[in-house]
C-alpha cells in the first residue's frame, strides 16, 4: 500500500510539475525579445529638410543641422493624419542620443504629456513613432540631441507593426531550466502538504446551511458596491467622465468605494477574530487598503523614494536571463507625471500604445551571487510584471501588477508572522498598518520585503522564547535565521538584528545537534550577509575607488570620509549622537509613521502614537511573556539603538559631503524594520489594566483602519483621480 501512495505521489509530482512548467515556460517566452523591429506598413508622405517650418536652437545648412543652444528644436506640418512617423537621420556625431518628437493638432499647443521620446545611435540611424489616432496630429515639434543631417521624414497614415524576433537557442535553455526548478519546487510543495486533496476534503464538507450563508453574503456584498457606485455615478461628477468620445471610468474612485464596502462588511463577518485572531483583520485591511494604494498611486515611480530606480532594478530582474531589457522600463521613473486624471489617461494611453517602438534596448547587467542577494526584494513586483507579459498585458497593467504582488506578498508573510505571535499581536497590526508601510507595499520598493520578513523572523523568535519548555521544531528552526537573512538582503546593514537569535534557550532543542545546526546556521547566514556589502566596501575604500552615493553632491567620498571619522573620533560621535537624538525622538514619528513620500505626509500621526502607547501601557495577562527576561529585553533595545547607528553611519560615509556637521539622506523610514523588536520589549507585562482584549484589539484595529484610510482619501483620491 506503501508502494502504491509513493507511486501516486510521483505520478502527481510529474503532472503538477508538467502543468507549471507549460505555463511558466509560455508566459516566458512571451516577455523574451532579444530585438525590437517596427516598420511602418506603408509611406504616404516623404518630407525633407525644406519642408521644416520653424527652426530654433540649430543652425541650418541644407540637410545638416548644428546645435548651438540647448532645449533646440525644430517644426514639421504633415499634409496628412498621421499614424506613425519615421525620422531618418544620418552624420550622427555622439555615440547614443535622445530623439523627442511633440505632436498636436496646433502649432503653439505642444505638452509633455503628449510626447514620444526614444533613442538613436551611428548604428541605428532611424526612430518611428506611433502617433495616438484619438485626435487630429498634424504639428509635430521634434528635438535631437547634438549635430545631425536630416535625412528625410517618413509619414504614414496608419500605425507601424511590430516584428518580433525571437531569442537565441541558449537564452531558451536558461529560461527553460529556471522555469522548470520553479515548476518542481510548486509541485512538491503541493504534493507533500497534499493541498489537493485537502481542498477536495474541505469542499465535500460543506454544508446546505454553509452556502447559503455564504450566496446570501456574496449577495449583498454585490448589491452594496452597486448601491455605492451609483451614488458616486448620480451624486459625484468625478466617477465617469466623457472624454474623447468614450466614457472613462475614475478606476481609482471605483477602487476605493470596493475597498470601503469591503471593509465594512468584513469587520462585520470577521468580527468573532477580535478576540485572539487579529491577523485575520490585518489580511483582511492590508489587502484590501494595500491594492487600493498600489491603483490609486500614479502608474509612473517617482511619486516615492527612489522609486525609478526601484522600478529598473525589478526590471532587470525580469529580465535576468536574457541580454537585452526594455530601455524605456529603465527610465520610467522619470517620465512625465500629472495630477489630473485626464492628462494621466493620456500618459498611459500613449505608453500603452507606444511601448515597444519608443524603446530600444538596453545591456542586463552582469549578475553575481551578492547582486542576486541583494535583489531578493524585488522578486514579488518581478513576478508581477513577468506574469502581466506573459499574459501580452499593457505597459500600464504590468506595472500595476507589479505593484498589486507586492502587496499580496506583504500581507501574507506579515498575516503569518502575526499568526505563530502569542503576545503582542496588536503591536504588529499598529506598525504594519503605518500608512506610510502600507504606501511602500503598494510601490516599487525593497522596503516592504525587509519590513514584511523582519516581522517574520522575529515573530517566530519571540514565540519560540516564550516558549521555553518546548521543543522547537525543525521547521522553524530554519525559519528563524533564514527568514532574517532574507529580509536584510537590500539592506545587509541590518544584520546585527541576527544575534538575538542566541537568544534562544537550551531546553528549546531535543537534541545537542539541532542546537549547533541552528547556531551554526545563523553565524554563517549572518556571515555571508557581512560579506555582502563590507567586503566591496572595504575593498573600495583601501583602494581609493569608493566614491560614495553622487546624489549626496560632488563633495561625497567615502574613502575620504573613512579617514575623517578615523582621525577625529570624538567630534563624529558629537554628530551621532546629536543625529539619533532626533533621529528617535516623538517628533520624528510622523515621518516614518504617516509620511507618503513625494506625495505628501498624512494626518493625525498623533493619533497612531497615542494609540501605540496605549497598547503598551495597557499590556497583556500571559504567563508566557515572564519567559522573556529582562537582560533579553535590554540587550534587544541596545541592539536596535547599535543598529541605528550603524544605519547613520553608513549614509555618513556614503551619502554625506567629507567632514560635514550633520548626517545626510538617513531616512526616518530606515527605523520601520526595527520598531517592532523594541515595541514588543517595552511592553506592560507586569500589571496589564483588567481590559477585555477583544475591547482593546476592536478599538486599536479600528484606528488604525481609519487612519490609513482617510489619509489614502485625503492625500490620494482627492488629489490625483480629479478630471
Amino acid at each position: 500500500m506503501k508502494n502504491i501512495v509513493n507511486k501516486n505521489k510521483i505520478v502527481q509530482f510529474i503532472i503538477i510539475t508538467c502543468v507549471f512548467f507549460i505555463i511558466f515556460f509560455i508566459l516566458h517566452q512571451n516577455i523574451v525579445y532579444s530585438s525590437y523591429y517596427y516598420e511602418q506598413k506603408n509611406i504616404d508622405k516623404v518630407l525633407t529638410s525644406e519642408d521644416v517650418i520653424y527652426i530654433d536652437g540649430y543652425t541650418k545648412n541644407g540637410n545638416k543641422f548644428t546645435l548651438y543652444q540647448d532645449n533646440a528644436y525644430f517644426k514639421i506640418k504633415s499634409p496628412i493624419k498621421a499614424g506613425s512617423v519615421k525620422i531618418n537621420l544620418k552624420d550622427i556625431e555622439s555615440n547614443q542620443a535622445d530623439i523627442k518628437i511633440y505632436y498636436s493638432s496646433n502649432d503653439s499647443m505642444y505638452n509633455e504629456a503628449k510626447t514620444l521620446t526614444t533613442s538613436i545611435n551611428s548604428t541605428n540611424k532611424s526612430a518611428i513613432f506611433n502617433i495616438p489616432s484619438s485626435i487630429q496630429n498634424e504639428y509635430f515639434l521634434i528635438k535631437v540631441e547634438g549635430n545631425f543631417s536630416l535625412d528625410n521624414i517618413e509619414i504614414s497614415s496608419q500605425n507601424a507593426v511590430l516584428e518580433k524576433i525571437g531569442t537565441n537557442t541558449s537564452n531558451y535553455l536558461i529560461f527553460g531550466l529556471i522555469d522548470l526548478i520553479i515548476s518542481s519546487c510548486i509541485s512538491l510543495i503541493i504534493v507533500l502538504k497534499n493541498f489537493i486533496g485537502k481542498l477536495f476534503l474541505k469542499i465535500s464538507s460543506i454544508k446546505k446551511e454553509e452556502i447559503k450563508k455564504y450566496l446570501f453574503r456574496i449577495g449583498i456584498y454585490i448589491l452594496s458596491v452597486v448601491l455605492i457606485l451609483s451614488v458616486q455615478v448620480f451624486f459625484t461628477k468625478q466617477f465617469i467622465a466623457f472624454i474623447d468620445g468614450h466614457y472613462i471610468i475614475n478606476t481609482m474612485r471605483l477602487s476605493f468605494s470596493i475597498m470601503l464596502v469591503t471593509l465594512f462588511w468584513g469587520f462585520i463577518w470577521l468580527r468573532g477574530s477580535f478576540k485572539k485572531n487579529i491577523e485575520k483583520i490585518f489580511l483582511l485591511v492590508s489587502l484590501s487598503v494595500g491594492i487600493t494604494y498600489a491603483i490609486a498611486t500614479p502608474m509612473l515611480q517617482e511619486t516615492t523614494w527612489d522609486g525609478g530606480i526601484h522600478y529598473g532594478n525589478t526590471i532587470e530582474l525580469v529580465y535576468a536571463d536574457q541580454d537585452k531589457l526594455p530601455a524605456l522600463d529603465k527610465n520610467v521613473g522619470w517620465l512625465e507625471i500629472s495630477y489630473n486624471l485626464n492628462d494621466m489617461n493620456s500618459i498611459k494611453e500613449k505608453y500603452n500604445t507606444n511601448y515597444y517602438y519608443v524603446n530600444g534596448t538596453v545591456e542586463t547587467k552582469d549578475w553575481s551571487l551578492v547582486s542576486i542577494y541583494n535583489s531578493l526584494g524585488y522578486l514579488p513586483h518581478s513576478f508581477g510584471i513577468f506574469l502581466a507579459r506573459g499574459l501580452g498585458l499593457t505597459f500600464t497593467a504590468s506595472v500595476l501588477l507589479g505593484k498589486i504582488f507586492s502587496s499580496i506578498c506583504f500581507s501574507s508573510i506579515v498575516y503569518l508572522a502575526m499568526k505563530r505571535l502569542n503576545t503582542g499581536k496588536l503591536v504588529m497590526f499598529i506598525l504594519a498598518l503605518y500608512p506610510t508601510v502600507i504606501m511602500l507595499a503598494g510601490t516599487y520598493s525593497y522596503d516592504t520585503w525587509v519590513n514584511a520578513w523582519m516581522f517574520l523572523g522575529v515573530a517566530y523568535l519571540f514565540a519560540n522564547i516564550q516558549e521555553k519548555d518546548k521543543f522547537i521544531s525543525l521547521k522553524e528552526l530554519l525559519i528563524i535565521p533564514i527568514s532574517m537573512f532574507i529580509a536584510i538582503g537590500p539592506k545587509a546593514i541590518y544584520f546585527p538584528i541576527m544575534l538575538m537569535c542566541y537568544f534562544m534557550p537550551k531546553t528549546k532543542f531535543s537534541r545537542d545537534k539541532y542546537r549547533y545546526i541552528y547556531y551554526s546556521l545563523t553565524i554563517g547566514l549572518m556571515f555571508l550577509a557581512i560579506i555582502s556589502f563590507l567586503v566591496p566596501f572595504i575593498f573600495g575604500v583601501s583602494s581609493g575607488t569608493e566614491v560614495g552615493d553622487t546624489r549626496g553632491g560632488a563633495d561625497v567620498n567615502s574613502s575620504l570620509q573613512v579617514r575623517y571619522i578615523i582621525s577625529h573620533p570624538i567630534e563624529y560621535t558629537k554628530i551621532l549622537l546629536l543625529f539619533l537624538k532626533d533621529y528617535w525622538s516623538f517628533g520624528n514619528i510622523a515621518d516614518y509613521s504617516t509620511n507618503l513620500a513625494y506625495i505628501g505626509k498624512g494626518q493625525y500621526s498623533i493619533v497612531l502614537i497615542g494609540g501605540m502607547l496605549a497598547t503598551l501601557f495597557i499590556g497583556e495577562e500571559n504567563r508566557l511573556d515572564k519567559n522573556i527576561n529582562n537582560l533579553f529585553k535590554v540587550f534587544t533595545i541596545l541592539l536596535v539603538f547599535g543598529i541605528s547607528a550603524m544605519v547613520a553611519s553608513a549614509f555618513y560615509v556614503a551619502y554625506t559631503s567629507v567632514g560635514a556637521s550633520s548626517i545626510a539622506g538617513c531616512q526616518p523610514r530606515y527605523l520601520l524594520p526595527l520598531l517592532f523588536p523594541v515595541a514588543y520589549c517595552l511592553r506592560n507585562t507586569f500589571k496589564p489594566l483588567l481590559i477585555r482584549q477583544e475591547i482593546i484589539n476592536f478599538v486599536i484595529c479600528s484606528i488604525s483602519t481609519l487612519i490609513v484610510t482617510y489619509i489614502l482619501f485625503a492625500n490620494i483620491i482627492m488629489i490625483y483621480s480629479i478630471y
